[in-house]
């Protein structure tokens, strides 16, 4: 891989384009970088994946108006002011926070030093982007490597410490210079010495971080934990503006919001399914329902971050969370302020990944006939429309499936369904003309063509095809059945299924030798084994299984079953 093949930078943002050997290779990246494009936390830089081919991957960093860690220590240095203790606190803070998250995410940073953290105008300390490379070598195999991965978070710590030590002494704290004052420090009171931070708890703090001694290191639960670290996080939340101007007490709430959603940010990441169900029963959805009602009055420059901060808070709470979800759903208004805001409030253009995720998401475990009946009459399919249209490709795909999951039944299959409900509406309201032609037509992704068609193959249950689109969508579910994902082939499956209930639509099915690629369904591994079972099986009598390992066997099917039904409950079908 050739890092990087080039960079370019812009007032806000600096563009990066990474070359690779082979097609292989990139993919293995591409994995990464959609997990850390995905991630919104406040005191972390954005990233966003502006294009890709087949061996090159170009990358949009954040950048921030202020300044870096060292620019602030130089300044500092030249106009020789006083050490702001409660400054540097915040600065922990902020940071220990930042770590907690990354790392309950099973993520390394990578890249803390003065040069790639950065304070904000507002006096932020926010962390630039996170080193993929790192990251890259534990994708997959963490069990293989735990401490080789723990040693790298504690490097982080250990980093962030030296970090925190610049700021405090306005210069660089070099690791011979530590390392010598460790193995000194039988002479001297403190093994780090400090010539402008007083002793105190800060300085402890500092100390702790710097132990060459990674067992007496904290990690950074256990630095977020510690009792001045909380109290400043409290105070953050408890602020107010001394002037009530308009200015000011919208800055000291988007501060307030700030704290609140990272806080929680952290205790969600890697917590329980039952963990974030409680969490969600402390009634978190009507406070987040709230506060993107109070965004909505603000300018973009403070809204835009909150809004995406809620919207990662939600789709953490009820991802693989059915209960949650359907808590967020029935006791609160959450789902409502989402819908406004990707239908209306946000720009086409300035709806990413983690805004149309966290509305997807209702749709998934919100499954039921009512709370689809419920979400539908909230307008939801409508609202997310026009998202089909984004250049981003996440984006593109979610408001696809939002609305396909809206089109989801699970009538017997042995009789002919009524005609769908939705139909004569979504044909009207322009629904069926956007899965066809932004979803099925021009869609960004072969996934985002799949679940068009699927979904449009639902709509149009038991009705013939217009002439128009028949061939269209016939031809891309035949071509979703060799699809490698199962959930994909079934629902094509089962769309090309309740099509055939319509007489008018049998010669399009039957095309290019449909039955023949049915049958070859038919001579693969999974259907093999099963035959060598039935085979076992036939012509033993009662007695004569002692040989066949019927428990094994019965595990296999009911895992299976298990399965295939936990598809069709739990990941919208």
């Amino acid at each position: 891989m050739e890092i990087p093949a080039n960079s370019t930078t812009q007032d806000r943002v600096s563009v990066e384009t990474y070359n690779f050997d082979t097609e292989e290779e990139k993919n293995k990246f591409l994995g990464l970088f959609e997990v850390l494009e995905h991630l919104s936390f406040p005191f972390l830089a954005a990233l966003t994946l502006k294009s890709e081919d087949d061996k090159t991957i170009c990358v949009e960093h954040e950048n921030f108006s202020g300044s870096t860690v060292e620019q602030f220590i130089q300044k500092q240095i030249e106009q020789k002011e006083a050490i702001d203790e409660l400054k540097l606190l915040d600065f922990a803070s902020q940071g220990a926070l930042t770590l907690a998250f990354l790392h309950k995410h099973e993520l390394i940073h990578g890249q803390i030093s003065p040069y790639n953290l950065l304070i904000t105008e507002d006096g932020t300390l926010r962390f630039g982007h996170v080193d993929f490379r790192v990251n890259e070598q534990f994708q997959g195999v963490k069990e293989n490597k735990e401490q080789e991965f723990k040693n790298l978070q504690s490097e982080d710590m250990y980093n962030f410490g030296k970090v925190l030590y610049s700021v405090s002494e306005l210069k660089e704290l070099r690791d011979d210079q530590n390392e010598k004052q460790q193995i000194d420090q039988s002479i001297q009171s403190d093994p780090i010495c400090f010539a402008r931070l007083p002793n105190g708890p800060l300085q402890e703090i500092i100390i702790q971080m710097l132990n060459k001694n990674i067992d007496q290191r904290p990690n950074a639960i256990q630095l977020l934990a510690q009792a001045e670290i909380q109290e400043r996080i409290n105070v953050w939340k408890q602020s107010q503006p001394n002037q009530q101007s308009p200015i000011e007490i919208a800055q000291s709430q988007f501060s307030n919001y700030r704290s609140y959603l990272a806080q929680l940010l952290v205790e969600i990441s890697g917590a329980s399914v039952q963990d974030r169900l409680e969490i969600v029963e402390r009634g978190e959805f009507v406070e987040l329902a709230d506060i993107l009602k109070c965004a909505r009055d603000q300018n973009k420059e403070l809204s835009r971050p909150i809004q995406e901060w809620v919207c990662e808070v939600v789709q953490n709470l009820i991802n693989e969370n059915k209960q949650a979800a359907i808590i967020g759903l029935e006791q609160s208004e959450i789902v409502q302020q989402l819908k406004q805001l990707l239908g209306t409030d946000l720009e086409l253009e300035e709806v990413k990944f983690v805004h149309a995720n966290a509305l997807k998401l209702f749709t998934t475990y919100a499954n039921s006939e009512k709370l689809r009946k419920t979400l539908h009459d909230i307008g939801l399919e409508k609202a997310v429309a026009r998202n089909i249209k984004s250049q981003c490709r996440g984006v593109s795909e979610k408001s696809v499936i939002t609305i396909t999951n809206q089109l989801i039944f699970n009538p017997n299959i042995y009789m002919k369904p009524d005609l769908h409900p939705y139909l004569e509406q979504f044909t009207e309201n322009g629904i069926v003309s956007a899965l066809f032609n932004d979803g099925l037509l021009n869609g960004k992704s072969e996934i985002t063509k799949a679940v068009s068609a699927y979904g449009l193959g639902w709509i149009y249950r038991s009705t013939p095809l217009p002439d128009g689109i028949k061939a269209i969508i016939m031809n891309q579910l035949k071509q979703g059945l060799k699809n490698e994902d199962n959930i994909t082939k079934y629902n094509c499956f089962g769309a090309l299924t309740y099509l055939a209930w319509s007489e008018d639509n049998h010669a399009e099915i039957l095309k290019d030798d449909f039955f023949d690629e049915i049958l070859s369904i038919f001579s693969r591994d999974q259907m093999n084994k099963f035959e060598k079972c039935l085979k076992s099986i036939d012509g033993n009598s009662d007695n004569k299984y002692d040989n066949l390992n019927v428990n094994e066997m019965m595990s296999d099917i009911n895992n299976a079953i298990r399965e295939g039904n936990n598809n069709v409950e739990d990941h919208g079908g």
